[in-house]
């Protein structure tokens, strides 16, 4: 039989759903879960009758259910706030909320949607649900690929996140646990499923890798300096390198198991190669000056001729390094975003990113080859650090869910982070405020896209505006009559700057850059944004109408504020590191306010986020790092021009507002990450 509800009309012998009329095709362990919540409307069913019923005989986390749950409700179009089918029954577990009306066959009748086919019994779906074994959505490579998934299993079940990891020949995998403040290394044998910790200390722990099946060599960092250690499994590490500048990832190559390369970040990303028989290293930039500035994720390649990496500048394109002929080349730039990525044995690329939109795991085969899907992330599941067994048919890689919220902090009242309406358990960040302080816009991943939201103050009400199906938005500022609002974004691997509809999301207008809006004239006619230009930045003005561009002022940017009768401008000067005001017809400019860009005193401003006062006669300045959290007012004009600190903030907060009167900021409070290791057995 099959069985409907609504307008929806499920048949589980096709694993396929019909939502008005068209159909939708399911993983049978999605149809397995939706069966399951069909014949039990009505009623209460924990997580782990779900677990029970639909992956029998699996070893499956919880997370596995909510990440089922996420999937389902997206193809049933649910909404997890306002459930027309399933609800979530907080610490006990789901409800189905629709009733269900089941459909028998007679046997004349043929297998086909006008004439439904009859339902699996629930034990045969469930056996049908073993061919994946975690909550996530997956697609196979097709047509004679070698990543055919057979299943997903979890491969670390740790309180907290695994991440970075590596294997030797004897079968050990060495992984990163992090939990709260604290990132220590395990070694696990994946024989015997035994595992030990290697550190315990209070560094912050890199990328690890095998030197040999007993030593391991990794970067950690504490607040004053980073270092490379050397670490065999029975003796204490030892230092091989020391910098003031943050260490990103190492690589190793087998072919030349003596060359280790890594990233001495500072202003740009520097890669410095350091032999590990005498100690001795050098700039790779000194040999090899056509390198890109901004180089992340360095991998070499087994016989080490050559070394792959990310330039992020600002879209991030897949290159390659000839060490022998210096030649640089591109091998794809078609990913919206690439967090890591690894080579298998033919030296293929599997890369943890999104293209087209898509978050997943993918196969680049070859230079500007089309990419392909191997795995499909889920709702607000993040994949990263992909890791071929070298000697099974075996991929390893994290699956982290990421929680980000919105709050508010005011001058006048206590911080209010109780938004249930507005924050999902997913990312929900870069929040502004409407003028009229009524809504609160911001982004969220909530759909599987990033989208532009809108939460009211008052009803508590929180709406969908744009259904664009985004890759990312980086930046909202919504205009002073409240009627558009302007962002920045990826489509189609391109950074995009759009003005968009309050109402219905509608796309006015929109052109090719890579631009932060910083505020709008007074009329709105214009909005000034700051854009990268040879790596510095510019401030420049759009017609908010055609988006026609005027360059305003080189090396500036941050903050700018345009006067009542729009006669005169006030911007941040970087080269000089001042508030200026310019006379926007004679030209006259006057200086305002020298600042500190750095926190080194009590009194230094770090310009991390600035904005100039309605009144025009003082800044806002957000006072960050590791732990100051503070926003501060100074003045620029009157007889009082002492510096006043006005709010604290939690030091785990990223300030993305900040209202013309300084009275309140909004900020993302990132939750801590939880996630596991996983495993892709492949045929």
């Amino acid at each position: 039989m099959t069985f409907s509800f609504g307008d929806i009309v499920v048949n589980p012998e096709t694993h396929s759903i019909h939502v008005a009329g068209r159909e939708k095709r399911l993983e049978p362990k999605l149809i397995a879960l939706l069966s399951y919540l069909a014949e039990n409307a009505q009623q209460v069913i924990t997580r782990q009758q779900i677990i029970e019923a639909v992956w029998p005989n699996v070893v499956v986390v919880e997370e596995s259910v909510t990440q089922a749950i996420f999937a389902l409700r997206n193809a049933l179009r649910d909404d997890a706030k306002n459930p027309k089918y399933i609800e979530t029954i907080p610490k006990k577990g789901y409800r189905f909320l629709a009733d269900v009306t089941f459909t028998r066959l007679t046997s004349a009748e043929p297998a086909n949607l006008a004439a439904p086919s009859r339902l699996y019994p629930l034990t045969m779906i469930a056996v049908l649900g073993l061919a994946v074994a975690a909550g996530i959505l997956w697609l196979t490579i097709k047509q004679g690929s070698q990543y055919e998934i057979v299943n997903i299993l979890p491969s670390t079940q740790m309180p907290g996140a695994e991440c970075c990891m590596a294997i030797n020949s004897r079968r050990e995998m060495v992984f990163i646990n992090v939990l709260g403040s604290d990132k220590n290394l395990y070694v696990k044998d994946l024989r015997s499923g035994t595992q030990q910790r290697i550190t315990q200390d209070d560094w912050q722990k890199g990328l690890p890798l095998w030197l040999d099946d007993t030593t391991l060599i990794y970067p950690r960092c504490s607040n004053s300096e980073c270092q490379i250690v050397r670490q065999n499994l029975h003796n204490s590490p030892q230092v091989i390198y020391t910098t003031s500048h943050y260490i990103g990832e190492i690589t190793l190559a087998q072919g030349n198991p003596n060359l280790l390369v890594f990233n001495d970040e500072y202003e740009t990303s520097e890669l410095v190669s350091f032999d590990l028989r005498s100690g001795s290293h050098e700039k790779l930039r000194n040999s090899y000056p056509e390198l890109p500035p901004y180089i992340f994720h360095p991998i070499l390649s087994a016989d080490a001729s050559q070394l792959y990496f990310v330039n992020l500048n600002p879209k991030p394109v897949l290159m390659s390094l000839n060490l022998a002929t210096k030649a640089i080349t591109t091998l794809s730039d078609q990913f919206d975003e690439i967090n890591s990525f690894n080579l298998d044995k033919r030296q293929q690329f599997i890369i943890a990113g999104i293209h087209n939109s898509t978050v997943g795991l993918w196969l680049l085969a070859k230079a500007q080859a089309q990419p392909k899907i191997i795995l499909r992330a889920s709702g607000d599941e993040k994949l990263q650090f992909p890791l071929l067994d070298p000697l099974e048919k075996t991929l390893y890689y994290q699956s982290v869910q990421l929680d980000q919220n919105i709050a508010m902090a005011s001058s006048t009242q206590p911080a209010d982070d109780n938004f249930p309406e507005l924050n999902s358990t997913g990312v929900d960040s870069l929040a502004t405020l409407s003028s009229d302080g009524q809504f609160i816009y911001f982004i969220s991943n909530r759909t599987g896209f990033s989208e532009v939201w809108r939460y009211d103050l008052n009803t508590r009400q929180t709406k969908p505006i744009t259904r664009m199906k985004l890759a990312a938005i980086h930046s909202i500022l919504v205009a002073n009559d409240g009627q558009r609002f302007s962002a920045t974004y990826i489509e189609h691997s391109q950074p995009h700057l759009g003005i968009f509809s309050v109402h219905n999301g509608e796309l006015l207008a929109s052109i090719q850059a890579y631009t932060q809006p910083l505020n709008w004239s007074q009329d709105d006619r214009y909005l000034y944004a700051k854009t990268d230009v040879d790596k510095k930045p510019v401030l420049m003005r759009y017609d908010s109408q055609t988006l026609a561009t005027t360059i305003i002022q080189a090396n500036a940017g941050l903050a700018v504020q345009e006067s009542a009768d729009r006669d005169s401008l006030i911007f941040f000067d970087h080269q000089n590191n001042m508030l200026l005001e310019r006379n926007l017809t004679s030209g006259e400019e006057q200086k305002l306010l020298a600042m500190q860009t750095k926190p080194s005193d009590q009194n230094g401003l770090w310009t991390g986020l600035m904005r100039i006062d309605s009144s025009r006669t003082s800044v806002f300045v957000i006072k960050q790092n590791k732990d100051l959290h503070q926003l501060w007012q100074y003045p620029f004009r009157g007889a009082d021009l002492t510096p006043r600190k006005l709010l604290d903030l939690p030091t785990n907060s990223w300030v993305t507002y900040i209202s013309p009167d300084g009275t309140k900021v909004l900020y993302d409070k990132a939750m801590p990450p939880t996630g596991s290791i996983m495993k892709i057995n492949f045929q």
